[in-house]
């Protein structure tokens, strides 16, 4: 993204909002490099966030879920640490090894109730990617089943998935709860902001054969986990536990490179992705081809004002990522206020992604409710600290 100031600026907002800073980029480093990188970036990790059982034991963003992948590192590298951090590590190993057999009973429940009722679905998410590019299933933490399944089968899936004791949330036709507590959400694709997605794109008719929990499924390919796990890192907070990092770099040796740049174009994706990719190849050594990264800087380089505007909300998840795009080195006075538009003045297609179709006063309302809402968990951060 070469092509004037705005779009460097707009580069650098959102690749402070939604890139692994540098101790998440050691951290990552040290889990999924070979031997001697691996260690160099462990003990670089140490130095930046201290005794790193204390630091795992008292984090609150997720990062618990990559405590499997530290300890196959810290066993296969022979990683130093503090008194008790292998005990720590293998202690959470074998509880993962357990979550996992559980998790796999659960699933196998509701692939035979959805399999007895016919109803066509697609498995997607981090349990494809356990099963398929992880040395063990239990090194991938899952916290949810992730199921692509066609608008008009909700009904029927919802009634399959009662059987297996999957309860809906609320009044949620698409996010539902075993009774031990695992969540299973029904996306209408892989992409998870509006602007992104496309329902007829090819998803299923992509899927491979997958052998998960003793029952051959269905799964997304590995050019459409790729563009998941990117589209996770955009659009979402969940971005911070990086269990997306590990996914996207474990799946790129598989992922088709034609077809992901088609994708990224038809879906308007090319701003965050292009980033994203970048960092995986310069910084994770992930096996992205040269000439895909370049695509992917041309195809940023002219999007258009919905695009930028999508990027920027998905990339602005929160107060957190929202100061450091705005603070970002980089970020000329252009971008400062385009994301104070946004923040503000949001488009009316972009007013439609958060809060559906409206007009007259409840769409006024709905402007009014962004600003305030912006202040009130500002004045609520202070308050805290």
């Amino acid at each position: 993204m070469t092509t004037g100031g705005t779009n460097r600026g707009l580069a650098a907002a959102l690749a402070a909002a939604i890139l692994p800073d540098r101790a998440d980029t050691l951290l990552l480093r040290a889990c999924l490099l070979d031997a001697a990188p691996a260690r160099r970036s462990w003990d670089e990790w140490r130095a930046t966030v201290g005794d790193p059982k204390v630091m795992l034991e008292t984090e609150t963003r997720g990062l618990k879920g990559m405590l499997p992948m530290i300890d196959a590192a810290f066993r296969r590298h022979g990683l130093p640490g503090p008194d008790g951090m292998g005990i720590y590590l293998k202690a959470a190993a074998l509880r993962e090894e357990l979550r996992t057999r559980l998790i796999a009973e659960f699933l196998a429940g509701a692939i035979d109730a959805l399999t007895q009722d016919q109803v066509p679905f697609t498995l997607l998410g981090g349990i494809v990617a356990a099963y398929s590019v992880y040395d063990r299933p239990s090194q991938r933490h899952c916290h949810a089943i992730d199921l692509l399944v066609a608008e008009a089968d909700r009904e029927r899936t919802a009634a399959a998935l009662a059987r297996a004791s999957f309860k809906p949330l609320a009044q949620s036709a698409t996010e539902f709860r075993h009774a031990e507590r695992l969540a299973l959400h029904l996306w209408p694709d892989i992409a998870f902001h509006p602007h992104h997605r496309a329902p007829d794109g090819g998803v299923a008719a992509r899927a491979q054969p997958i052998e998960v929990a003793g029952r051959a499924v269905q799964g997304a390919c590995a050019t459409d986990r790729f563009i998941m796990a990117l589209s996770r890192a955009a659009s979402t907070p969940e971005r911070r536990n990086l269990r997306w990092a590990c996914d996207a770099r474990l799946t790129a040796p598989f992922v088709d490179w034609p077809l992901f740049l088609a994708e990224t174009a038809r879906r308007h994706m090319a701003l965050p992705f292009a980033l994203l990719c970048r960092h995986q190849a310069q910084s994770l050594d992930a096996d992205i081809p040269a000439d895909t990264l370049a695509r992917l800087d041309a195809l940023a380089a002219g999007a258009g004002a919905l695009d930028r505007e999508a990027a920027l909300a998905g990339a602005l998840t929160g107060l957190r990522a929202t100061r450091h795009a705005l603070a970002a080195p980089g970020v000329d006075t252009a971008t400062r206020l385009a994301i104070g538009r946004y923040l503000a003045l949001p488009s009316a297609q972009c007013m439609a992604w958060s809060y559906g179709p409206a007009g007259g006063v409840k769409r006024t309302l709905q402007r009014l409710h962004r600003p305030a809402s912006y202040v009130v968990s500002r004045t609520r951060l202070r308050l805290a600290t």
